[in-house]
């Protein structure tokens, strides 16, 4: 499993949704993980 691989799952996260890039910035202590979806992706309703 690659690195967004692991965010992905991590966090829990189904299709559509997945983890498309990390940044790490060590001197602030910050990890931004960007998420998206594949273009045309139907979502349920939650409710």
């Amino acid at each position: 499993m690659d690195e967004l691989g692991l965010f992905t799952a991590a966090l829990g996260l189904s299709e559509p949704w997945r983890v498309t890039r990390s940044e790490l910035d060590a001197e602030a202590t910050q990890l931004d993980l960007y998420l998206d979806f594949d273009r045309g992706a139907r979502f349920g309703c939650p409710g």
